[in-house]
């Protein structure tokens, strides 16, 4: 069969399944290009509206959460040192980048140490427990 030949047979083909109407939609089949489309539009305009909605709510330093307490002047240890009343222990660990950026930026706007930003996160998370130098007072 010679190629013009079969270019007319797929012409044909396709004018005579246009004219069938179009396929009906399952819950197995594709969405259909347009749909997929307006869909997108659809959530990108309520995904902007919704990121102006709060970025247009100012918050100021003072409605950010407390720092955890501090814990009181050094005491006299056993030794004749002074030392921190409670009991401090090192930790590690890695997190998502873009977590550790706005953790730094969050600490350096309040000009704390790394450690006291961090008793300040979990001491929130954790619902706002006695600490250990707190524990030892009672």
């Amino acid at each position: 069969m010679p190629a013009k030949d079969k270019i007319r047979d797929e012409k044909k083909k396709m004018t005579k399944s246009k004219a069938k109407g179009p396929e009906p939609i399952t819950p197995d089949s594709p969405l259909p290009e347009a749909w997929k489309h307006e869909i997108i539009q659809i959530v990108r305009a309520e995904l902007n509206a919704a990121m102006k909605s709060l970025q247009a709510v100012p918050i100021s330093p003072k409605d950010k959460p407390e720092l955890a307490p501090a814990p009181p002047e050094r005491i006299m240890g056993e030794h004749g040192k002074k030392v921190n009343p409670g009991k401090r222990v090192k930790i590690a660990g890695t997190a998502d980048a873009e977590l550790v950026r706005l953790f730094e930026q969050w600490r350096q706007e309040r000009g704390i140490t790394l450690s006291r930003a961090l008793d300040a996160a979990l001491w929130h998370f954790l619902g706002k427990p006695a600490l250990s130098f707190e524990r030892s007072e009672e």
